[in-house]
C-alpha cells in the first residue's frame, strides 16, 4: 500500500458548515495526493444570522481527537505530516503541539496565517470592559457583514481570550519541536500581538526569512495574496513534486 502525506488544517472561528481559505487550500493539497483532515471546534454554532464562538480550552481536545484519528489511517505516511492553521485555529493547534506526544520526530512544515499568539496590547482594556459589562465581542469580518452575519465571542469566554499566551505555553515543553514554520502576518494587525507572533516563530526554531510580513494587511489577509507561497512551502516540506 502506498502511503501519502498528511495535512491537518485548522481554520479560525468557522461554524460547522462554513468553508474558508484553510479548507480551500486543503482541497488543493488533496488534489496533489495529500490526505487532509480539518478539525472543527464543536461548540461553534449558528443561531439565526449570528455565529457564536465560545472560545475554550476544550478546543485543544477537538484538534487532538482528529489528529489521533488521522494517524490511525493506514494510508497515512506518519513521517510526512504537515499543518496549516489561521488565527485562533493556530492558537489551539499550538497548544496541542505544546503537549503532544503522538507525532513522529520528523520535521513537519507548519504554515500559520495571522496566528493569534497573544492579544494585541491595545485591545486588552477594551475587552476587559466588555467582560465587566457582560457584552459579547463582535469579531465579524467584512465578508460576514456583506452576508448579514454577525460573528461573536460570548462575554463569558473573553477571559480565555485575554489569557492566551502561546509563547509561554510553547516554552513549557521540555523536548524540542520538530516543526519548520512559515509564519504570515499583517503589519496592520490590530487583534494579535505581532511581537508575540515573532517570538512564537523563534521558539519553533523558524528561519527569519520564513516570517512573511505583509504591509498592506491586518488580521484579514486574502487567500489570493498567500496561497501560492503557502502551497509551495507545504509541498517542499512534504516532499511533493
Amino acid at each position: 500500500m502506498t502511503k501519502q502525506p498528511l495535512v491537518i488544517g485548522v481554520g479560525g472561528l468557522l461554524e460547522q458548515g462554513e468553508s474558508g481559505r484553510i479548507q480551500e487550500m486543503l482541497q488543493a493539497m488533496k488534489d496533489k495526493g495529500c490526505i487532509v483532515y480539518a478539525p472543527r471546534f464543536r461548540t461553534i454554532c449558528k443561531d439565526g444570522n449570528k455565529i457564536i464562538c465560545p472560545v475554550n480550552g476544550n478546543w485543544i481536545d477537538d484538534i487532538g481527537l482528529v489528529v489521533r484519528e488521522a494517524l490511525m489511517d493506514e494510508t497515512v505516511d506518519q513521517n510526512r505530516v504537515g499543518f496549516i492553521a489561521s488565527s485562533l485555529g493556530a492558537t489551539f493547534l499550538d497548544y496541542f503541539l505544546a503537549t503532544d506526544e503522538t507525532l513522529s520526530d520528523k520535521l513537519k512544515p507548519y504554515v500559520s496565517i495571522v496566528p493569534f499568539a497573544k492579544p494585541h496590547p491595545a485591545i486588552k482594556p477594551y475587552v476587559q470592559r466588555m467582560i465587566d459589562g457582560k457584552v459579547d465581542l463582535d469579531v465579524s469580518f467584512p465578508h460576514d457583514r456583506e452576508k448579514g452575519i454577525t460573528r461573536i465571542i460570548p462575554s463569558r469566554c473573553l477571559e480565555t481570550v485575554l489569557d492566551i499566551d502561546v509563547p509561554q505555553a510553547l516554552l513549557n515543553r521540555k523536548t524540542p519541536y520538530s516543526i519548520n514554520p512559515l509564519t504570515i502576518l499583517g503589519v496592520k494587525e490590530d487583534r494579535c500581538d505581532n511581537i508575540a507572533t515573532k517570538l512564537r516563530h523563534e521558539i519553533f526554531s523558524g528561519k527569519p526569512e520564513n516570517i512573511i510580513e505583509l504591509a498592506e494587511y491586518g488580521h484579514s489577509i486574502p487567500q489570493e495574496a498567500i496561497q501560492e507561497r503557502v502551497l509551495e512551502f507545504m509541498y517542499k516540506g512534504l516532499g511533493i513534486n
